[in-house]
């Protein structure tokens, strides 16, 4: 499946052995690199890059303050370290998604889907949204690893897919900037919960996955060409 701007790379999980105060056999408390990775990326969401705090992440999870350090290193390590584990996350939870759906032929039908695809990563993994973001504000080390993980390996099959369909007369000539962006758009009720629940009394209750749907419908619908026949 050609999606808008997901790379993938696999984070292996180990455990953080730390001993318990509680326990009084003395016996390690267990934190596998899975667990500390699901609570930074909560944290980072939540408090961004400068503020997030390792050794607070460290006490929330039961750790001596220099667990996490230890474990991974610098603050900027654990950044990499829980940008990529969210990939993966996200990853994993698409591939579930079109376990049952075969692949669209078609690749009207393809651009559709990864559009629905890139919306529903949003919505089942807004933290990530939110930190991307956040990073996305101005140029940064952060936002060069961010694009190099995220972006950059779908841009170019998106870009060619977008360029078929053109060529083919079917959509109208678009950028993969263009796309992503429409994109982004659709997915930040996900990310933007606050102002979203501000339209509650004007459109009613947020239904997420008929939201999907109508944005991607409206992208593509929007690109496509209408050949009338003639006479």
């Amino acid at each position: 499946m050609q999606r808008l701007s997901i790379g993938r790379r696999v984070a292996s999980v180990d455990v953080v052995n730390e001993p318990d105060p509680q326990n009084r056999r003395g016996r390690p408390r267990l934190r596998s690199d899975e667990v500390i990775l699901a609570a930074a990326l909560t944290a980072f969401a939540e408090a961004g890059f400068q503020a997030m705090s390792v050794r607070a992440l460290s006490a929330s999870l039961g750790l001596s303050h220099e667990a996490v350090g230890q474990r991974f290193g610098s603050k900027l390590h654990l950044f990499h370290a829980t940008i990529d584990f969210g990939m993966t996350q996200l990853y994993a939870s698409l591939e579930v998604a079109e376990s049952e759906p075969s692949l669209p032929a078609d690749d009207l039908a393809l651009l559709r889907a990864s559009l629905r695809n890139f919306m529903i990563g949003a919505a089942t993994h807004p933290e990530l949204g939110r930190i991307i973001n956040q990073e996305s504000l101005t140029p940064s080390a952060r936002l060069d690893f961010i694009v190099s993980r995220a972006v950059e390996p779908g841009v170019r099959p998106l870009a060619d897919l977008l360029s078929r369909l053109a060529e083919e007369g079917r959509i109208r000539r678009t950028t993969a900037r263009e796309i992503f962006f429409l994109a982004q758009a659709g997915a930040a009720p996900f990310t933007m919960v606050g102002l979203s629940s501000a339209f509650d009394n004007v459109d009613g209750p947020f239904h997420a996955e008929g939201h999907i749907e109508q944005v991607a419908d409206l992208i593509v619908g929007g690109l496509t060409i209408r050949h009338t026949s003639a006479g």
